[in-house]
């Protein structure tokens, strides 16, 4: 849920993904980073990047841990790439145990976006057991078109893409508060829950299902 620090509107961003897309991981946190000093933090808004690396050591299964951190975010960005994971003990994967944990809070908590780096068609056409259960869990999304979803080339077109949604949810906050005034305590309830939603504008579906 997000909170109030020094009287500027905090909201957490998570960052799942499996383990072979590391430079839009090691990314994530100097977009968000700048996304604050250019334009969230001089509207009353301080984003939050989080991921597995800031789970603290605990007892019990690991993913449950990491789960316990990912339920404390407003809006959780997925990215994938060829790789589905290992899996947990209850899941393929850890990346889809995050899945499935984020599609149930999602019914009534934070917002949930999909990147997809996409492949070659020639390694599609040979696809391992890791990329052919990326590409059917891709199907799916674009199937059930219950989640905001894009596809991107690679580093550089990622960072370009993903640094536009940031600068748009700060905008949306600091609106959706002007309208919301006291209820906004809350991103998850009423009108909160609008200002979360990027604009279709700044983030265009490829092939993607949308809300």
């Amino acid at each position: 849920m997000a909170r109030k620090r020094d009287s500027r509107k905090v909201i957490k961003i998570f960052f799942a993904s499996p383990g072979d897309v590391d430079g839009e991981r090691k990314s994530f946190r100097p977009i968000i980073q700048e996304v604050n000093r250019l334009k969230a933090n001089t509207m009353g808004v301080q984003l939050d990047a989080l991921g597995w690396e800031d789970t603290l050591p605990g007892k019990g299964r690991p993913q449950s841990l990491i789960n316990a951190d990912l339920k404390k975010a407003d809006l959780i960005v997925f990215v994938f790439w060829k790789r589905w994971g290992t899996p947990t003990g209850s899941f393929s994967s850890g990346t889809e145990e995050e899945f499935e944990e984020a599609r149930r809070l999602a019914v009534n908590g934070p917002d949930v976006w999909l990147y997809f780096r996409t492949v070659p068609a020639n390694e599609v056409a040979v696809a391992d057991d890791q990329l052919r259960r990326v590409s059917e869990f891709h199907e799916m999304i674009q199937a059930e078109r219950s989640f905001l979803c894009r596809e991107f080339r690679g580093d550089r077109d990622w960072e370009g893409l993903f640094k536009r949604t940031p600068m748009s949810l700060a905008g949306q906050e600091v609106a959706g508060q002007a309208q919301g005034g006291d209820d906004w305590a809350s991103p998850h309830a009423g009108p909160s829950r609008v200002a979360l939603q990027t604009p279709r504008s700044d983030f265009p579906t490829s092939r993607c299902g949308r809300r």
